[in-house]
């Protein structure tokens, strides 16, 4: 009875240190060896608890929950391979710089390699992603132990947020009995200390340079990637950049800076069109780009650096972003300081021609975009009116492969004012409905998800964690993976060996099986019935589900009408 009262006080100091560290919310996996740390959480009370069943729906679930609060989360799973489930998610984290605090339950060490049940070796298993692993022993019930604890606890979440965001492991070996007495009263125990991370700033020598780099060049180009939702702070100083340097700029949707409400002066319509035929023609090229975020979704940018002679300076306050070993300056900074330290030190200078040129072209990019969404009902037509239905303060949940890859070339010139979460740390396609149902249930916000058919059936059953919220799910089914048709592989003479293998083609409605979950669905095969059900479903407080049936090659149609039209012979920067 003694040794259940040490492990009950034991798993409410873990627990409270996870509170005192800045942790609001912990998503419970069911479980046995886990009850300790469940039932401290209980009897606490400091924490938001989320049941989910599935260990990797529920890791994918506590992302969405890190991406939309900007602060650190943490899962709890019992032993053996639960742990396991957790990687995918924590892979995504480590590679979009997100705190996400993984604690699992274990045997004790006693019972390690001795083929007890549900017994791995746990503390290797995250360490490709993990930022730092920790076992915290066995329960003790001396103070210097309880307070070491504390300290470890308050350690693993400050490694989660610095000197490099990311995930962490707690494993937690625990011992039965694993529930208290009765009569069990749980204590005060000892804290860690406040923790308190700086900020990222580059040197002053490396603004100067950059400064002086941007000074010197007429035909530059500022390209903003992938950002967490806190990149919304760098709106004003970004744009004081791009009106200063007089440079275009590119901001995709997953920036953060793009989807304002409002035309930003200097952005380039339809990018990703606009780059594609630069990259193409080698027309008009940028002598210098600079390169604001992660790396960004466009793979014509990449084929442009490819040409050479071109120097991009990259900024990021993590990491090393390099992507074809193009870069020619990398820069260890946030975001806006970068921004406003380099606009401080450049006089204004009005839209160099080139700028001009490039504004241009992208205003004919997208009237040609919009005109050929509206030709016929494709991906095009669907990605363009999902983001007119946007509403300000919405979440903007973007799916990898065709959905987060179409909105750079046709998504309307002015888009409402929201946050768009995306996974483009690794880009899998897995755990996307997981995720926009954290962000959805810890933000309280409407919030929209629109993704591909193959991404939805990866994460299907966590549909079951969307009841309750006021979540729209919008799945584009082209029966299949056709983001494929546009890569190499999808050369015409593999057309069968890709289908079968590559694409995996599945034609069928997934509403009828969306309705058996108790969802209301909608299955739609044109623009007009499309429109009506956004529109219904904007009045909606609970979960609605679009499923939009398109042809199965309507986006490579779509996309290569588009550049034969934009290009038609002509100088496209003409």
């Amino acid at each position: 009875m003694r040794d259940a009262i040490v492990q009950a006080r034991w798993a409410d100091v873990l627990i409270a240190s996870l509170a005192d560290a800045g942790v609001r919310h912990l998503v419970v996996c069911s479980g046995s060896r886990s009850t300790p740390l469940v039932l401290a959480a209980t009897r606490l009370g400091r924490l938001q608890l989320h049941d989910v069943l599935d260990e990797r729906a529920a890791a994918f679930f506590a992302l969405g929950i890190v991406r939309v609060t900007g602060r650190p989360a943490a899962l709890v799973c019992t032993s053996g391979t639960a742990l396991a489930h957790f990687l995918p998610a924590a892979l995504e984290a480590a590679h979009s710089y997100l705190p996400l605090v993984i604690v699992s339950a274990d045997r004790p060490r006693g019972l390690q390699a001795r083929g007890s049940n549900q017994t791995i070796d746990q503390l290797g298993l995250l360490s490709s992603a993990a930022r730092l692993t920790v076992d915290t022993g066995e329960a003790a019930e001396d103070e210097a132990s309880l307070r070491g604890l504390a300290h470890t606890v308050q350690r693993a979440v400050a490694a989660s947020l610095a000197p490099t965001p990311g995930p962490v492991h707690l494993n937690v070996p625990l011992y039965k009995p694993l529930e208290p007495p009765a009569d069990y009263a749980p204590a005060l125990g000892p804290r860690g200390p406040r923790f308190v991370a700086g900020e990222v700033r580059a040197t002053e020598e490396a603004l100067d340079e950059a400064a002086g780099a941007i000074a010197s060049t007429e035909r530059g180009l500022i390209v903003a990637g992938p950002a967490a939702i806190g990149n919304r702070n760098s709106r004003r100083a970004v744009e004081a950049l791009i009106d200063v340097s007089g440079f275009p700029a590119i901001l995709e949707a997953t920036s953060q800076l793009a989807y304002t409400g409002r035309a930003v002066p200097g952005q380039v319509l339809s990018a990703e069109t606009v780059l594609d035929a630069a990259a193409a023609t080698g027309e008009d090229l940028p002598e210098l780009i600079v390169q604001l975020g992660a790396t960004p979704t466009s793979g014509a940018l990449e084929r442009i650096l490819a040409r050479g002679g071109i120097e991009r300076i990259a900024v990021h306050p993590y990491g090393y972003f390099d992507e074809g070993n193009h870069s020619t300056t990398v820069i260890q900074s946030e975001v806006p300081l970068f921004a406003e330290a380099v606009t401080q030190r450049l006089a204004r200078r009005g839209p160099s021609a080139f700028a001009e040129r490039w504004v241009r072209a992208g205003r004919r990019a997208h009237a040609l975009a919009k005109e050929v969404s509206e030709a016929s009902f494709s991906e095009a037509a669907v990605v363009r009116a999902v983001s007119s239905h946007l509403r300000e303060g919405e979440l903007f949940v973007v799916g990898n492969s065709l959905p987060v890859r179409l909105l750079e070339y046709f998504a309307p010139p002015v888009v409402a004012d929201v946050a768009v979460l995306s996974q483009r740390g690794v880009s899998g396609i897995d755990g996307l409905v997981s995720g926009a149902a954290g962000a959805c249930k810890a933000s309280g916000r409407r919030t929209t998800l629109l993704l591909g058919d193959q991404s939805l059936r990866h994460d299907f059953g966590a549909l079951v964690l969307c009841r309750n919220l006021p979540l729209r799910v919008v799945v584009v089914n082209n029966g299949g993976g056709r983001i494929f048709e546009l890569l190499p592989v999808g050369a015409e003479r593999f057309e069968r060996e890709r289908t079968r293998h590559i694409v995996m083609e599945e034609r069928g409605s997934l509403s009828e099986s969306v309705r058996a979950l108790g969802f209301a669905a909608e299955c739609v095969s044109s623009l007009e019935a499309l429109e009506a059900a956004l529109t219904r479903s904007e009045g909606c407080d609970g979960p609605v589900f679009i499923e939009a049936q398109v042809p199965a090659h309507g986006a490579r149609q779509a996309l290569s009408a588009l550049r034969a039209r934009f290009v038609g012979g002509r100088r496209w920067s003409d």
